[in-house]
């Protein structure tokens, strides 16, 4: 479980950390789309892994109605986006952004957002030459 934790922490640190930091106002909350993406897309398994995600259940996710009681969420609760507009914007700037790729009903994120390589500190850092 610690393992999986850790491929988690160096996958967040190079993928929706960077993009957080560099758009920290983000007004269209693409980083809570980011977020809902990410969560899908990374298989913490063997050395971690990268699946396509369905347009369709992220929108779904993105546009929900939240319950009204905040004594629910663990801090701050998610944004609330009813109109599928709102979504559709967010997930353009995450491609403006190069961010994500969408090809029909399937939200992918680049292979550069993950090497897997555990020598790495963060997927999006080279890795460190070795002494000779």
């Amino acid at each position: 479980m610690e393992a999986e934790i850790d491929l988690w922490q160096r996958f967040e640190a190079g993928y929706t950390a960077p993009f957080h930091e560099s758009f920290p106002d983000d007004p269209l909350d693409a980083g809570y789309m980011l977020e809902l993406i990410s969560d899908a897309a990374f298989v913490p398994v063997g050395n971690g892994t990268l699946q396509p995600v369905s347009r369709a259940d992220v929108f779904r996710q993105f546009t929900r109605p939240l319950d009204d009681d905040p004594s629910l969420w663990e801090g701050d609760p998610p944004p609330k986006h009813e109109a599928p507009e709102s979504a559709d914007a967010a997930l353009a700037f995450l491609v403006e952004q190069g961010m994500v790729v969408v090809a029909d009903d399937e939200i992918t994120v680049p292979a550069r957002f993950w090497s897997g390589d555990p020598s790495t500190s963060s997927p999006n850092e080279a890795p460190t030459p070795e002494p000779t």
